[in-house]
């Protein structure tokens, strides 16, 4: 089956990931009809102007005309966020609508309820469609090169997935997210079982051949741990963290610490705000630039994903370390592929996350995002560690 003939549904298709979703499904040219859909209906319009393809007004939580849109659809791509508004409501229309569905859901909440149960699953798969959670850059990306590294083993026991980036973008939806990960309770997985920690926890520095060099990272609440388990069994710790540059951090440290990441709101003036929602926003504007000079540090994107297991009876570390692109364009092209695939019928159905995929259409594709790439392998005789 070819994508020729086929139409793909962008919702949230006039935001940053949105569009660049968008751009790429149309010079890519593997589907015909391309329908943007966005509550912001002027952006939508523009930009379907620009693209030559088709642009309409959708509140997602009207789930009446969001199931008529998707069955016009043979795909739907989902970047409308915060998911942990939007993400169950979606997913469930996709599932109504009967129609292959992908989104770029960051959050590791709305992740761990989707998982909760099989409720989600089992109505998948009796719709006869997959549901792809997930894939973005990270979670997304990581999860795929965690199983393309995963089957260079005949066992894997351990995942320490770390990724660090400099400030590409700091609009307030970007810093509410960050404001979440590197504040509430982490889930990572450890000795078998999921357990929460502390966000900002275990600490360490990652050297990489290319800039910053160093790199600091420390826990944060992502949704790689929650699902990388459940698709690869034999893991015994799943672990994720983050990490910016080292002003970054600590600024995440001191809001933490005094209270200002809460989503308890206090009223101001008659007016009800959170500190995390004030935060967010001051954050994302030009005047918290100008003071923390955002703008004026280094844009990176590196990440390493370092394995134990065995293989041949003998204990094996694998490392891949990754200097990548960064900004919307590494973020939307997993969520691409991934509509090609939904497309051509080459996924199944049920609730997966990124891991479930075959990696070789995702690996093909770095080189045309400029990705830089090494491998560290280790062949230890003890016991790993």
């Amino acid at each position: 089956m070819t994508t020729s003939d086929m139409t793909v549904l962008v919702l949230g298709g006039a935001g940053g990931v949105g569009s660049e979703t968008a751009r790429q499904l149309v010079a890519r040219g593997r589907f015909s009809r391309l329908i943007l859909a966005d509550r912001e209906i002027e952006a939508a319009q523009h930009l379907a102007h620009e693209l030559g393809v088709e642009a309409t007004e959708i509140d997602v939580m009207d789930r009446q005309a969001l199931v008529q849109l998707m069955r016009q659809a043979r795909v739907v791509l989902n970047t409308t966020g915060p998911f942990f508004r939007y993400g169950l409501a979606v997913v469930q229309s996709a599932i109504e609508a009967g129609v292959p569905y992908a989104d770029v859901n960051d959050e590791d909440g709305p992740i761990r309820d989707l998982f909760a149960t099989d409720d989600i699953h089992q109505a998948a798969q009796e719709a006869g469609i997959p549901l792809v959670v997930g894939l973005s850059t990270s979670p997304g990306l990581t999860n795929i090169l965690t199983r393309y590294a995963a089957q260079q083993m005949d066992t894997v026991a351990t995942a320490h997935i770390a990724l660090a980036t400099g400030p590409w973008t700091r609009g307030p939806a970007v810093m509410a997210h960050h404001l979440h990960i590197n504040s509430a309770p982490a889930t990572i997985y450890r000795d078998g079982h999921w357990v929460q920690v502390p966000a900002m926890s275990e600490p360490e520095v990652i050297t990489f051949p290319w800039p910053p060099g160093h790199a600091p990272v420390h826990i944060v609440g992502h949704a790689e741990p929650l699902t990388l388990p459940r698709f690869l069994p034999s893991l015994e710790e799943v672990v994720m963290k983050m990490g910016h540059p080292e002003p970054i951090n600590q600024l995440y440290r001191d809001l933490a610490r005094y209270g200002l990441t809460s989503d308890e709101p206090v009223r101001c003036g008659g007016v009800e705000v959170s500190p995390a929602a004030f935060m967010a926003a001051y954050l994302g504007s030009a005047q918290a630039d100008e003071v923390f000079g955002f703008s004026q540090l280094t844009p990176y994107s590196i990440r390493q994903i370092r394995l134990t297991g065995q293989l041949d009876n003998r204990p094996l570390v694998l490392c891949y370390q990754f200097a990548m692109p960064g900004g919307p364009r590494e973020t939307a092209l997993p969520l691409v592929i991934c509509g090609e695939m939904l497309a051509q019928g080459s996924i199944h159905p049920g609730l997966l996350a990124p891991e479930a995929l075959d990696p070789a259409p995702f690996l093909r594709e770095l080189p045309s995002l400029g990705v830089r790439s090494r491998l560290i392998r280790e062949e230890e005789l003890a016991t790993l560690p």
